[in-house]
């Protein structure tokens, strides 16, 4: 790992082949392998250094995002101002481009607004500006929060790499797919009004709307959400930017940073069944065993999916181990906006080449289970039947994505605040097919 910071090095393309130095003070983005982006100082200029480690495909990437960059300007949208490009001493090729200032990105700005409504703005402001890119013919193929920076007044667009270009406006069919890429955001601030996203489109696209249209448009958005909850998946099963994937002698295990941070993950996973048995615990079953304990100065709830017997850890290693499932389930629920412990890490324990127990880690939740809060006297009959439409919209969210729970029960709803959370996470079944789902339900 390059210390920071180091002087960059780059070697300006074109005829006078000058030599311009960038003085890299953080990284804002790191994909193993291919690139690196920098934050930096040009002179006293503020800037970023992208840096695309691939000898072969690097120029071809540098290249492409320097001509985007420049047609976005051209067309009148706002995007970085690419400064200049080149390669370093070891070939790796290099693009800079302005730093905008003061400025947070769309995605962080998102994920930290906790009023729903404003979410639900900054979704608006978004919609709007999307049009703008599609009336100018810019497509972009990654389309995702992240990659919108808010500064002031401005949204400014950025991977230029994934953009696609074209003479004309974006057609109707790609323009309403992209958008629904957009809208699945909207599953984060428990709204469902889609259609209120469309109209601001179409009205910035000069369109009249039709029943036709938002039907089509909610088909787009399930499917799309079904794609993006998929690709999810599949990344917080692997080390990426929120996620970091730890293997040790006789077990192996997910841990989200924020969690881990800078601590032993191995001495973590060997004092496990310790700091359990000196915790709170909170179930001691045939089945399984939970305990809230404080760990790295965060409480938490552990629970260990026991180990019982040979023919149990075959059956669970082919198919996914209980605690790797309510990992991803976790997951899957947050992005489609229902409540539930957030998951922090998950552990697999292995004996003789075969999965012997493991281990699910949640956030610890300040509450009582819905049976608790629904006989409560110090719950008035207004708040329990809040709670009960608030569980029903629960209910047909999961409906609608074809998602059961196998084990549903008062103790396996908690009430935290005025929301209602799903636990259990391991009991929850996804039907691929609508049929499968009737007939469980």
């Amino acid at each position: 790992m390059v210390q920071l910071p180091f002087q960059l090095d780059v070697r300006v393309a074109g005829k006078s082949g000058r030599t311009q130095t960038i003085t890299c003070q953080r990284v804002l983005r790191e994909v193993p392998g291919s690139r690196v982006v920098y934050e930096g100082l040009w002179g006293d200029r503020p800037v970023v250094a992208k840096v695309f480690r691939d000898r072969f495909k690097g120029p071809g990437q540098r290249q492409r995002e320097w001509k985007t960059l420049g047609a976005l300007r051209d067309r009148g949208l706002d995007a970085p101002e690419p400064l200049f490009q080149g390669q370093t001493a070891d070939e790796a090729s290099v693009l800079v481009q302005e730093l905008i200032g003061a400025s947070r990105s769309a995605e962080d700005e998102f994920s930290t607004e906790a009023d729903p409504l404003r979410r639900v703005e900054l979704l608006v402001r978004l919609c709007t500006t999307l049009a703008g890119h599609h009336e100018k013919g810019v497509l972009q193929e990654d389309l995702h929060l992240g990659n919108f920076l808010l500064a002031n007044d401005r949204v400014v667009a950025l991977d230029p790499g994934r953009m696609r270009l074209s003479s004309g406006p974006v057609p109707r069919a790609a323009s309403l797919s992209n958008l629904a890429l957009l809208a699945c955001s909207l599953f984060a601030t428990g709204s469902d009004d889609f259609r209120q996203l469309l109209d601001v489109y179409c009205r910035a696209r000069g369109w009249k709307t039709s029943p036709e249209m938002s039907a089509a448009f909610l088909r787009q958005v399930d499917r799309q959400r079904r794609r993006q909850i998929q690709r999810s998946l599949r990344k917080c099963m692997r080390t990426n930017r929120r996620h970091r994937r730890v293997q040790g002698p006789g077990w192996q295990g997910m841990f989200d940073r924020g969690f881990i941070e800078d601590a032993d993950a191995g001495e973590l996973v060997k004092s496990m069944d310790r700091l359990m048995e000196a915790g709170e615990v909170l179930k001691s079953g045939h089945t399984c065993y939970v305990s809230r304990v404080k760990w790295n100065g965060r409480d938490v709830v552990v629970k260990r999916f026991n180990h019982r017997g040979a023919f149990h850890s075959l059956r669970q290693g082919l198919k996914g181990s209980r605690a790797r499932r309510a990992w991803g389930n976790g997951h899957r629920l947050a992005m489609l906006g229902i409540h539930t412990p957030k998951p922090l890490a998950y552990v697999e324990r292995y004996a003789w080449g075969l999965l012997y127990d493991c281990y699910l880690i949640t956030e610890c939740l300040d509450g009582c289970n819905l049976y608790l809060y629904l006989t409560s006297d110090a719950v008035s009959e207004g708040d329990k039947a809040r709670m009960a439409s608030r569980i029903r919209r629960m209910m047909d969210g999961l409906t609608r994505h074809h998602i059961s729970h196998g084990d549903l029960k008062y103790a396996n709803v908690f009430v935290v605040g005025a929301e209602p959370y799903l636990m259990d996470l391991d009991s929850i079944i996804v039907h691929w097919l609508a049929l499968t789902q009737r007939i469980w339900m």
